[in-house]
């Protein structure tokens, strides 16, 4: 309906071009209505390009049609016709009503300026003697129009490739931004998400239920006169205290400790601040993110309260007899307490696996301080097994290494961690399968001559991914699975593994099919080795 109504537009602007021609419009007359045409059109502009379907809006739009190629035919026409100078507008308005309008429409306008001004010509005697005397330059000018309908073909087809892209881009724009907001706003810890000079762009649902505020309200406000934290000494806190200048200048993530809300009913415990900055294309910092997390928030496996106490007793017996063992110099008695022990956490971490439901408590994780504390974890298992157990980052990350270093040993007050290797995940479930798999790689290993693992980390095409490698004996695709499964089947005969407590594999599987993460294990033959890969995503689904 609409094609029908912009082609009757254009029919109704060529009949008014050839009656005046037909009328014998003076020159001065015709520049006359050029020059008003042309200011209405410059007033009615906005309302063509105006996006609305009301009855009001197709009006200005055909209104603007009409007069536009009104004012095209009657310039062209009085200034020459075929002979114009200035017959170039028509190509020009052809390619441009094909773009804003369709394919379709362009054609027609065409189809019509050109009949008018074929017609035109036979009207006004004087065109027609030129046009006798000089029929070429007029067959050229045919053949022009003729060529410039495939040229808007083209024309047409390649906007509307781009714009199809530009849409898809900018939907998944839209979805990967609606996707981060949900995460942030689903984490249990704080996120407050500032630009650069701290004033502030959004906040999660855990800020808003502390402190009874929304999102929308505190938005654009400054960071530290919106949200009241004060410092262990009940001083407010301020910028420097934040670290926010380091956290600049050094594009690294920075933990400030011991940190207190003031909310409109209490203060809050106790809590610890991540300061995270975050780099725009051209490197510098565009945004700040602070995760707020209670200090005192628990990391232990149990949640048997019955059996906490026990445990720790269990834990302090356990190192005692070590000590007591080494006294004696009994290395060999040594080493089966260490497994001794490792086999009883087994048993009651699977027990509490099976008794209870696994429950995530999402936080900002970072990947790399989690991996180093796994390998301080396992380190005297290892050294009992004489196998040669580390943590790695590539050399580019020899900053992010030094501060783990640092924070490890607490020589630093406020330490500084590896924002690039952070996720959003349970630290607890991802520390724990990692001690798991690295028990099973420090078991492999201690059965060759050269043993090895290596623990090391990459972040690309946005995951984080822990790599655990482990120079290994001889593994068959079958004896592969079997990893994964209680007592190691055919494995357990073969290998180290039968060391173990038989769970280590199991409870890492098991854990990590509960939270939604894959393990996959691959065996290499030259050289014999085997690799663990956990892949983590930053912005999971």
């Amino acid at each position: 309906m609409m094609f029908f109504v912009e082609s009757l537009t254009f029919l109704l602007s060529s009949i008014l071009t050839l009656y005046l021609i037909y009328q014998k419009a003076s020159i001065v007359s015709l520049q006359q209505i050029t020059v008003v045409i042309l200011l209405v059109l410059i007033l009615f502009s906005r309302f063509f390009f105006a996006k609305t379907t009301t009855k009001l809006g197709i009006s200005f739009k055909l209104l603007t049609l009409f007069l536009s190629a009104f004012l095209i035919q009657i310039f062209i026409f009085s200034t020459g016709g075929f002979y114009s100078p200035f017959l170039i507008l028509f190509h020009l308005y052809t390619l441009g009503t094909s773009f804003l309008l369709n394919l379709q429409s362009g054609i027609i306008f065409l189809i019509f300026a050109v009949a008018g001004l074929v017609v035109a010509s036979l009207i006004s005697l004087d065109v027609l003697n030129i046009f006798q005397n000089d029929p070429g330059t007029a067959a050229i000018y045919i053949v022009s129009f003729i060529v410039i309908i495939p040229l808007a073909q083209l024309l047409v087809k390649n906007y509307q490739l781009k714009d199809t892209v530009s849409k898809i881009l900018e939907k998944y724009l839209k979805i990967g931004e609606s996707r981060e907001r949900s995460i942030l706003r689903g984490l249990n810890e704080m996120v407050i998400v500032t630009d650069s000079s701290l004033g502030i762009i959004s906040i999660n649902n855990a800020v808003e239920k502390l402190l009874r505020i929304s999102s929308e309200e505190v938005a654009g406000h400054q960071l530290l006169q919106a949200i009241p934290m004060r410092d262990s000494l009940g001083n407010p806190l301020t910028q420097e205290k934040l670290s926010i200048d380091k956290a600049i200048v050094n594009k690294a993530t920075y933990f400030i400790q011991d940190i207190y809300l003031t909310t409109a009913v209490k203060q809050s415990g106790k809590m610890v601040i991540q300061v995270t900055p975050i780099k725009d294309e051209k490197g510098g910092v565009e945004q700040i993110v602070f995760v707020l997390t209670e200090a005192q928030l628990s990391s232990g496996i149990f949640k048997h309260p019955n059996l906490e106490q026990a445990i720790i007793r269990h834990k302090e017996v356990g190192e005692n007899l070590k000590v007591a063992l080494m006294d004696a110099r009994m290395p060999d008695l040594v080493i089966k307490e260490q497994l001794f022990t490792k086999s009883e956490e087994d048993l009651l971490t699977m027990m509490e696996i099976e008794d209870h439901p696994i429950k995530q408590i999402f936080s900002l994780t970072d990947v790399a301080h989690v991996c180093s504390e796994v390998v301080d974890l396992k380190k005297d298992l290892a050294n009992e097994f004489r196998v040669p157990l580390r943590f790695e980052l590539a050399k580019s990350k020899e900053v992010e290494m030094a501060q783990i270093n640092l924070q490890q040993k607490n020589k630093l007050s406020s330490a500084t961690g590896v924002s690039g290797f952070a996720v959003p995940i349970d630290k607890k479930w991802l520390s724990l399968i990692l001690q798991k798999l690295t028990d099973v790689a420090i078991l492999l290993s201690s059965g060759i001559s050269s043993p090895e693992v290596i623990i090391f980390i990459e972040e690309k095409n946005g995951e984080v991914e822990v790599i655990i490698r482990t120079n290994s004996p001889v593994i068959s695709q079958k004896q592969l699975q079997e990893i994964f499964i209680p007592y190691y089947g055919s494995l357990a005969q073969s290998t180290n593994l039968k060391m173990g407590s038989g769970l280590e594999g199991f409870i890492a599987k098991n854990v990590a099919d509960e939270i939604n993460l894959i393990i996959s294990a691959q065996y290499q033959v030259m050289p014999s080795y085997l690799t663990f890969i956990l892949k983590l995503e930053k912005r999971p689904q």
